[in-house]
């Protein structure tokens, strides 16, 4: 729930709300070892930082990014992985 949250405060360019229903979100799925939900979590939260476009997030994106590559793995859904790869482009990672 803290992800739909974040992506709800996002859309409505609530910063620091997107941002702590993020971090909330992937400490919630890292507890319930959710690794499907923890790929959304963190697509989302890096298309957040990249929408924010503050100084930094574009880095900070990246981070998420790799993160989510390396906590999930094989278990990542195709589309989310699919968004995972465009974001990716998108940032030169």
């Amino acid at each position: 729930m803290p992800r739909v949250l974040g992506v709800a405060e996002a859309r409505r360019e609530r910063w620091e709300e997107a941002d702590a229903c993020f971090v909330d979100a992937i400490r919630l799925a890292e507890l319930m070892g959710a690794r499907p939900e923890l790929a959304r979590t963190h697509v989302d939260y890096a298309q957040m930082l990249v929408s924010r476009a503050r100084s930094g997030d574009r880095a900070r994106a990246s981070e998420v990014l790799r993160s989510a590559a390396e906590s999930v793995g094989a278990l990542c859904p195709l589309g989310v992985r699919n968004q995972m790869e465009q974001l990716q482009r998108q940032l030169g990672c």
